[in-house]
């Protein structure tokens, strides 16, 4: 994500800070739907800046998370979303 991002991140500019880097968004699925993508992707760090590690090539873990809320909505707003996706989806529930 470039720097800009848009509006609405809660870090903005701030989010490369650190080792770890990250940012929140929030808004409405009409205004999700208008941004088009939303994306993970690696960034440098020591496995660049340190080739002779050669750990380079080695797998990386990360994370999407996506939250979606629809108080009162009376239709199932879970199955076309896992349909979709094709992947193993985690559903926590509060209460």
């Amino acid at each position: 994500m470039p720097a800009t991002g848009g509006d609405g991140w809660l870090l903005g500019t701030l989010r490369d800070r650190g080792s770890i880097h990250s940012d929140w968004w929030r808004g409405t699925a009409a205004e999700l739907a208008s941004r088009d993508a939303v994306g993970v992707f690696p960034v440098g760090g020591w496995w660049k800046e340190k080739p002779f590690l050669d750990r380079w090539n080695t797998p990386a873990r990360y994370a999407l998370i996506v939250s979606i809320r629809a108080p009162g909505a009376p239709v199932d707003i879970y199955t076309p979303v896992a349909t979709r996706l094709a992947i193993p989806t985690v559903i926590g529930l509060r209460r």
